[in-house]
């Protein structure tokens, strides 16, 4: 581990354990497997959402940006304050900040997919298959496959007739439909 992470995780102490997981160009601090920080170039930057960005902004903490295929991204982090950085006591209180954000993140992520499953639970089974015919008034066998009539069948190939001499008889050749010379 960095000297940094061994200092972050001091600072954190009273948080309660944490780990630093190596990703892209930084790292994740996790806390009992959820991330609420990364460390890019030993700086820490926290997770905000709608309740506490406004804290981080009072703060002068602007959010973790990169750039990606030449556009600014930002992410929801936002730099821990300098203040934060030299007292454990306030450190500690802008990562619970930080990992409640993070919670609520996860919890709306739970949410979305259980509506998702619920939605997809709803439709009746054959619109969930692709290409699945629907039952209707007009289309009765799609409800009962035996309802179907059989298909027709198809006449039988007919076998060359034998001469006399038991040979067959080569096949008729069909005339050409183009002028003949």
């Amino acid at each position: 581990m960095s000297e940094f992470g061994e200092y972050l995780r001091d600072l954190l102490r009273g948080f309660g354990p944490i780990e630093l997981r190596r990703m892209f160009g930084g790292q994740g601090v996790y806390r009992d497997g959820l991330m609420f920080a990364l460390v890019v170039d030993d700086v820490v930057y926290l997770k905000a959402d709608e309740r506490t960005v406004a804290d981080f902004e009072r703060a002068g903490c602007p959010p973790f940006e990169y750039v990606r295929q030449g556009e600014i991204a930002r992410l929801a982090y936002h730099r821990m304050p300098d203040a934060a950085l030299e007292d454990t006591g306030e450190a500690v209180r802008w990562a619970r900040l930080a990992f409640d954000a993070a919670l609520r993140a996860q919890a709306a992520r739970h949410a979305r997919e259980a509506a998702r499953a619920a939605r997809a639970a709803a439709k009746p089974a054959a619109t969930r298959k692709a290409g699945a015919k629907q039952p209707s008034a007009k289309n009765p066998a799609a409800k009962n496959p035996a309802a179907k009539k059989p298909a027709a069948k198809k006449p039988a190939a007919k076998k060359p007739a034998a001469t006399k001499s038991g040979a067959k008889k080569p096949a008729a050749r069909k005339a050409a439909s183009g002028p003949t010379r």
